[in-house]
């Protein structure tokens, strides 16, 4: 007589790997910690080809050619972009014109600053990994290694670091403008193509959580992936510039369950 089909015993779930103790030691002992090789060769190129497709079919038609700069914080297309999918420029893609406006000088797939802030939440190629499947079950894990309870992605974004004109971002912390009580703000960082110095590659300021990315003069891009966590059972400022419809209830759990 053979066995029930349902009756096999059933195979342990292997637990899912998130920081060793010596992984977490440099994370709070330097405020960062580098992971090579986290994203698979296919998870990597899966994400960049679709940055390409985003940006190739970018519609410029309905567009308000908002720049990514310090001044475009009271812009309401960036404002309201917490749950959405929108396209910033980079300054430099613009040359003036007559009449004292300015006109795009390069072509959109070389003009975009960055694409946030929601690929998380609409894109799959984001969100498988940042929240779901395997790689989501992972970012769980190192998310409850560093102390998360309830972990919320909040925001998510490709930063394109143009070859030539890719802006420099100047020190920060993410916490200030993500900012809860306690602080609680975390960023994942993905290479999709690899940095170089001239490439403004991202400079991370050992024992602080400052860090920032000089102007890229070279002739390549540098694109990466990022999201960021925050603690959901600390309150989430409503002076933060970026709110979503349903609030910081509606942020994105990332429980390994997405």
């Amino acid at each position: 007589m053979t066995p029930a089909a349902d009756s096999s015993p059933s195979t342990p779930t292997r637990p899912v790997t998130g920081l060793t103790a010596k992984q977490l030691s440099t994370f709070w002992r330097d405020g960062f910690l580098i992971i090579p090789s986290y994203l698979s060769e296919q998870e990597y190129t899966a994400a960049l080809a679709k940055t390409h497709d985003l940006l190739h079919n970018l519609d410029l038609s309905n567009h308000p050619m908002t720049k990514f700069t310090q001044e475009h914080v009271g812009d309401d297309y960036f404002l309201s972009s917490g749950d959405q999918v929108r396209f910033f420029f980079e300054e430099d893609a613009f040359t003036a014109s007559t009449g004292g406006e300015s006109r795009l000088c390069k072509p959109k797939e070389k003009a975009i600053n960055k694409i946030g802030h929601n690929l998380h939440g609409l894109v799959d190629e984001f969100a498988q990994i940042s929240h779901r499947g395997a790689l989501g079950a992972r970012n769980a894990a190192v998310a409850r290694d560093l102390g998360f309870r309830d972990a919320r992605l909040l925001q998510s974004m490709v930063i394109c670091k143009q070859p030539e004109i890719g802006g420099a971002v100047p020190p920060h912390q993410d916490s200030t403008f993500l900012y809860t009580d306690r602080p609680s703000a975390v960023g994942f960082w993905f290479a999709l193509q690899d940095a170089t110095v001239k490439a403004g590659d991202l400079v991370l300021i050992h024992g602080n959580v400052l860090h920032k990315s000089e102007r890229n003069v070279s002739d390549r891009g540098r694109m990466a992936y990022t999201f960021h966590l925050i603690e959901g059972e600390e309150h989430y400022d409503e002076r933060n510039w970026l709110q979503v419809p349903g609030g910081p209830a509606a942020f994105t759990k990332l429980d390994g369950r997405g």
